[in-house]
């Protein structure tokens, strides 16, 4: 009865059956470090929050600006309880009557109340562990599995006292002959020479995309309606242990009529 009451009413838990105020956003990793902050607290079991950053005489916690989490603040009340408890215990005792075996009804759904609260709180964490972790990953994953804007500027570059330093989205470093490769384990092309980057990847990648381009230009223009957006070339596979790329047809294809053009 307890758990279900919380687990029901959690936002974190169940965020469709809700009415709190603030938006709870699985799909915003930033959110969802805040909700976790707030209920887990960082190493003290604290957060920040700018309604406690005004001085209050007194309150060393609202000087500071940080308050106790949610998990904090339930066990402090579980706490007190179970002290309320002991002083009713001694009580009884000192009155002369029997120890007590229960908890006064009031008392024990106040404590059942804080439990199950606490419990709760506890998988909102775990949930909201695993929501980042996800996001994380999934961040981690997409970084160097695309290359992301005008293909134009997928060779563009970075440098650095006169040393290119990014190719595209990646790092990049000299090997010990000097020459400069790709320096990202999140990158496809991880290890492989920046020279063979722009000439095998991204050069046949923009011809297949200027060709497709063309291509789907005149069909539209033929056709007589617009012309949609053209999809990017999907980037060759690169087998980093042997330091081979491996083409499809159409790659193969167009590397010939470059090489034929040139």
């Amino acid at each position: 009865m307890y758990m279900q009451k919380f687990r029901s009413g959690s936002q974190v838990l169940n965020p469709v059956n809700n009415s709190l105020n603030r938006s709870f956003i699985p799909s915003d990793i930033n959110n969802l470090k805040t909700w976790l902050l707030e209920i887990q607290g960082n190493g003290n079991g604290e957060y920040y929050d700018p309604r406690n950053a005004q001085s209050y005489p007194g309150d060393k916690i609202r000087e500071r600006g940080f308050a106790p989490s949610k998990i904090v603040r339930l066990q402090d009340e579980l706490k007190h309880l179970e002290e309320q408890h002991n002083k009713y215990v001694e009580g009884r005792l000192a009155s002369g009557y029997p120890k007590p075996t229960e908890w006064p009804e009031r008392a024990l759904h106040q404590k059942k109340t804080v439990e199950a609260r606490i419990q709760v709180a506890n998988e909102e964490i775990d949930k909201l562990k695993e929501l980042i972790a996800k996001l994380e990953q999934k961040k981690a994953e997409g970084k160097g599995k695309h290359l992301l804007g005008d293909p134009r500027y997928w060779s563009a570059g970075n440098l650095r006292d006169g040393i290119l330093v990014q190719v595209g989205p990646w790092k990049v470093k000299p090997d010990e002959e000097g020459l400069l490769r790709i320096s990202d384990p999140t990158s496809p092309y991880d290890s492989m020479p920046v020279w063979q980057f722009r000439s095998q990847v991204v050069r046949p990648m923009y011809q297949e995309f200027k060709y497709r381009r063309e291509h789907q230009t005149q069909l539209a223009k033929k056709n007589g309606v617009m012309c949609g957006a053209v999809p990017y070339p999907k980037p060759p596979k690169f087998d980093k242990a042997s330091g081979q790329l491996e083409y499809s047809n159409y790659h193969n294809n167009i590397i010939k009529k470059i090489k034929q053009e040139s």
